[in-house]
C-alpha cells in the first residue's frame, strides 16, 4: 500500500503542472510521471522481497513462473472460447440443416 504513494503524488503533480505549463513543456510532466511510476515499482519490488524474505534471483524466478502460469491460463481460456464458438457454430449448422429437411 505504501509503495503506491508515489503514484498518488504523480497524479497530483500531473494535475498541478498540466494546468500551469504549456504544451511544449509537457515532456517535463511525462518525465516526472514516468520517474515516479518507476520509483513506485521499485518500492513495490523491494517491499515484496523484504516481506517474503527472498533473494533478488529467487524473486525474478518466481515472477517469471507466475507470468508463465498466467499465460498458460490465458491460453487455455482462449482454447475453451474457440471450442465453444465452434460447438455453437456446429449446433447452429445442424439446426439449419434439420430445418431445411
Amino acid at each position: 500500500c505504501y509503495s503506491l504513494s508515489p503514484l498518488i503524488l504523480s497524479n497530483l503533480v500531473y494535475v498541478l503542472l498540466s494546468n500551469s505549463l504549456s504544451l511544449s513543456e509537457s515532456a517535463f510532466i511525462s518525465i516526472i510521471t514516468t520517474f515516479l511510476m518507476l520509483y513506485a515499482g521499485l518500492i513495490f519490488v523491494f517491499g515484496l522481497i523484504t516481506v517474503h524474505d527472498l533473494s533478488f534471483g529467487r524473486f525474478v524466478g518466481i515472477t517469471l513462473l507466475s507470468l508463465l502460469g498466467i499465460l498458460i491460463v490465458i491460453f487455455i481460456g482462449v482454447i475453451v472460447f474457440m471450442l465453444a464458438q465452434q460447438l455453437y457454430s456446429f449446433v447452429m449448422t445442424l439446426v439449419t440443416e434439420i430445418r431445411y429437411r
